[in-house]
């Protein structure tokens, strides 16, 4: 992990003489007055309104929503107008996942039932949100007595990735096979992309993303209270100690409205505690550092200085072809040797191992000189 981020570092020419805090710190916690103890399960970030919203789980009422400012949660701390759904056997409904969805402006929430799991479609209909009911607005994922599309007993820890519009999420219990993944899915299309994350360790619970560096998926382990950072492919990259024994249920990235290279990434994890204490956690790493500045704070840049918005999809690296005016570019790999060049529109990649990329622009070197553009991308199968 050390040497990746150190390689990476190079190659965009990073130096701030920053260090951030270690991955898993808690930089700070506050115990949250939900609808009772171990009423903490989901949470969501919507950075538009600069929220977090978290799922209470309804141990002395109705399932509830809670919109939290992360600025002050504990004073902050609002619940929403939310409309318990109406689904067939919901008398032991349990509300468990929650995750926004920026390009639909609507919520997925979990709901498990005595014969297993739902993903429900909330939306706003002028006075709270509500299911409507449709079709389309739920989907069955798993359950006791048959595998279910995602073959998910229980579903938590949802979030959209901005980076290829699908949802990921961990289950804490599986059918058939109990080890740890997340699955990757369209609950709009109700299709199963796969899984990712294959481990030796049962029921982890959180999973976030972290789609400017578009390689890192972050779990957090409940039974044995721990904090998980892996790459696209499952590869666990780190793995610490949380601080709440048994406690952490779900965690969701903090994006600010302004960020700065500077400044430290983190997510806001809640735990299934007592107290149903939310945590803020280093991720770290700098925002800096990131393989993508979109939202950073900086001076403007030079002409070519920076690297095009690359989007890979079936097979294809594709560069957008409206660049004024057109400087050549290169995919390169970490340790800087020079893989193929690129034109705009559709590049063939299908040759290309899988792993961590970087587009270079041509006679740029990406040791830390200045006049180095880097963006960096990962290729999957």
């Amino acid at each position: 992990m050390l040497k990746s981020i150190f390689l990476f570092a190079l190659l965009v020419g990073f130096a701030t003489g920053q260090e951030p805090p270690p991955f898993g710190t808690v930089i700070e916690q506050w115990n949250l007055p939900m609808s009772g103890s171990y009423a903490g399960a989901g949470i969501t970030w919507v950075r538009d309104s600069g929220k977090f919203f978290l799922v209470d789980q309804g141990y002395t009422g109705c399932v509830q929503v809670w919109r939290v400012d992360p600025t002050d949660p504990t004073r902050r701390l609002v619940c929403e107008r939310w409309q318990t759904p109406a689904i067939p056997d919901d008398s032991t409904l349990v509300a468990w996942s929650i995750a926004w969805d920026p390009d639909s402006g609507c919520y997925w929430i979990s709901a498990v039932v005595h014969t297993g799991c739902y993903l429900l479609r909330y939306v706003w209909n002028g006075d709270l949100w509500v299911w409507p009911g449709g079709p389309g607005d739920s989907w069955y994922v798993g359950g006791r007595y048959n595998g279910g599309a995602l073959q998910l007993l229980y579903t938590a820890g949802m979030e959209k990735s901005t980076r290829d519009g699908r949802f990921y999420a961990s289950p804490v219990a599986t059918s058939p096979s109990p080890l740890n993944y997340v699955v990757m899915f369209d609950p709009y299309t109700k299709t199963n992309h796969g899984r990712v994350a294959h481990g030796d360790q049962t029921s982890e619970r959180g999973c976030a993303l972290v789609p400017w560096d578009s390689s890192y998926i972050l779990t957090c382990g409940w039974n044995r209270s721990t904090f998980c950072k892996r790459d696209s492919t499952g590869l666990l990259l780190d793995s610490v100690h949380a601080p709440v024994s048994r406690g952490p249920a779900d965690w969701s990235l903090h994006v600010p409205q302004t960020i700065r290279p500077d400044d430290t990434v983190c997510a806001f994890c809640i735990n299934s505690n007592r107290h149903n204490t939310l945590q803020r956690v280093s991720l770290g790493m700098l925002w800096g550092q990131l393989g993508s500045t979109v939202g950073v704070d900086e001076k403007r840049p030079t002409a070519h200085s920076r690297p095009p918005t690359a989007t890979v999809c079936r097979g294809s690296l594709v560069l957008p072809r409206a660049l004024e005016p057109w400087t050549p570019w290169t995919l390169v790999s970490i340790t800087g040797r020079k893989v193929m060049d690129l034109q705009p529109g559709d590049n063939d990649i299908r040759h290309i191992a899988p792993g961590v990329y970087f587009l270079r622009e041509e006679g740029s070197r990406g040791q830390g000189s200045q006049g180095s553009s880097v963006r960096k991308v990962v290729i999957q199968r």
